[in-house]
């Protein structure tokens, strides 16, 4: 009997204990293949809640992509707005380039756009620029904080569903264990014993060598 690798997809878990518990109760032994079955529930039951986790992972990723494309796009606007009034004031409010504002790191994009929201807002209040874009972007650098902020929380609670299966794993490997010990006793034969068990998977062939190279041309 083999352990199953810590890092081998929960899915593998639960097939495993289902080719036991199926064995266990071809054998008769009913009362081994029911612990069987409630590890093999509480297996689902974390990959359901891994799986879960992990979409939400995918949702909060979007959703700070979208915020950040919003701001970016709303960056580019105002630059080529503010180039358009107030030429001498552009290296003043973007003291990096727009381009390389966009590419910045959130953190850092989002400092360098309340700096100057901060230079447009000293603009008159009927100012074009100050009317467009200093609201629209301290809205949008909101919107980008909130969403990595959610993005923060989700990851924070996927560790935890994470770890959760991290143990459900080696709870599964334990009763494994615990089982074929149980067997042993009873059947007093390690031979048997092993047949309950899913065979392990075959070693991954070598790759196949590469063929000779062509002989390089004579002339």
């Amino acid at each position: 009997m083999h352990n199953v690798p810590t890092n081998a997809p929960i899915r593998t878990y639960i097939l495993d204990l289902v080719y036991l518990s199926a064995a266990l109760q071809g054998a008769g032994f009913d009362d081994l293949a029911a612990r069987a079955q409630t590890t093999i529930a509480a297996l689902k039951h974390q990959r359901a809640e891994y799986e879960r986790a992990e979409e939400l992972e995918v949702v909060a990723t979007a959703a700070v992509s979208a915020r950040d494309y919003q701001l970016d796009t709303s960056v580019t606007a105002a630059a080529a707005l503010l180039k358009a009034h107030h030429p001498a004031l552009f290296t003043t409010v973007f003291p990096a380039t727009p381009s390389a504002v966009v590419k910045q790191a959130y953190d850092d994009e989002m400092r360098s756009v309340r700096a100057a929201v901060a230079h447009l807002a000293t603009l008159p209040g009927t100012d074009p620029v100050r009317t467009a874009f200093a609201s629209r972007l301290d809205a949008h650098v909101h919107a980008l904080e909130q969403s990595l902020a959610a993005k923060d929380d989700v990851l924070t609670q996927f560790a935890v569903v994470r770890s959760a299966v991290d143990r459900a794993k080696s709870d599964a490997n334990a009763l494994r264990l615990a089982l074929y010990a149980e067997l042993l006793t009873r059947t007093g034969d390690k031979k048997v014993t092993a047949n309950f068990f899913r065979p392990a998977p075959p070693a991954s062939a070598p790759a196949p060598a590469a063929p000779p190279a062509d002989p390089a041309p004579t002339h």
